[in-house]
């Protein structure tokens, strides 16, 4: 017998369960990062349909406001009293799949229509007014991006590779709940991809992006690996899990420093070596220490502390004092 494979963790909302005049106020509810003002046809009947989607970094919205009796609009303003209390620190790409919305940043103020992808820093303020509609976003991890990205904040964007997006956000919003949890890091790599390219402006955007996105993602891979250094769970598909890539991008990212087990080996070894010279473990058993950083052969253990370090385990503590 054969398991079906896991899906990607769906959630869904709709304010259709709620009497008419308390759906708006239900979907606020929902959405506390903002300061709504609905117009009163909005007050009467609101009918919105949400879902979320989560795969690797990323979270998928689609967001449906549909038409009632009467047309109807809503203001919401996201400030820093918001920001500061949520801490989304997040872009968040929105293609306005139909109706519009008028934007207004501190520094620009636009309207976007059917068809426009438009970038939001959700660290920093906007406001904006909108009708019944429908919408896409996508949100992504600030570290994800390169710090020049906070300069499109508000703004629709227009690069060649733009038009490739859109239809990438359009096919995630049919096809990503449909995945397989083994699926998803290959997605998600390939969305990264595709952001990176929208975002640069070099001329040879596009291995440029390749190259600024392998960085982001190995500092990020190594903070988690950091943060995680001395349970012994730590291994490539956990990892892989937790970061949203696949295994073969793991691969890649860590190629030049030997692999990815090695970079964790050293930097346990490392963290031994430290404990070890400086007197921590002085009265501690070699076997113990071993353990503690994650080696649970003492004789492996030693054998690459000295084709580290060029001395025994045991030394280090009198190889110290002498330096």
């Amino acid at each position: 017998m054969t398991s079906e494979p896991s899906r990607p963790p769906i959630e869904r909302f709709a304010t259709s369960d709620a009497p008419h005049d308390e759906q708006f106020e239900a979907w606020a509810v929902e959405v506390p990062f903002f300061d709504f003002a609905p117009s009163e046809n909005a007050r009467r009947s609101f009918d919105m349909h949400c879902q979320h989607v989560s795969f690797g970094p990323f979270v998928l919205e689609n967001r449906v406001w549909k038409d009632g009796p009467t047309a109807a609009t809503f203001a919401a303003e996201r400030t820093l009293r918001h920001a500061r209390a949520d801490h989304h620190d997040y872009y968040c790409f929105n293609l306005q799949v139909g109706g519009s919305l008028s934007l207004s940043t501190p520094s620009i103020s636009q309207l976007k229509q059917t068809g426009d992808l438009y970038l939001l820093d959700y660290g920093r303020p906007f406001e904006y007014v909108t009708t019944s509609g429908h919408e896409i976003s996508l949100a992504v991890p600030r570290a994800l991006l390169p710090p020049k990205v906070e300069r499109l904040h508000g703004h629709s964007l227009s690069q060649g590779a733009v038009a490739l997006l859109r239809d990438h956000l359009l096919s995630l919003r049919q096809n990503v709940p449909e995945l397989s949890a083994t699926e998803l890091p290959y997605i998600a790599d390939a969305t990264t991809q595709l952001l990176l390219a929208c975002v640069q402006s070099t001329p040879d955007g596009l291995p440029e992006s390749h190259r600024i996105v392998d960085d982001l993602l190995a500092r990020r891979v190594r903070h988690y690996i950091d943060t995680h250094l001395l349970e012994t769970d730590l291994t490539p598909d956990r990892i892989c899990l937790e970061a949203g890539i696949s295994r073969a991008k793991l691969y890649q990212l860590f190629t030049a420093s030997g692999g990815v087990m090695r970079e964790i080996r050293q930097r346990r070894l490392h963290l031994a070596h430290q404990v070890l010279s400086s007197g921590q473990g002085r009265y501690e058993k070699i076997r113990t220490i071993a353990r503690r950083f994650g080696f649970a052969d003492e004789k492996y253990f030693s054998r690459i502390f000295r084709a580290r370090y060029g001395y025994a385990p045991s030394e280090a503590f009198d190889r110290a004092q002498h330096k």
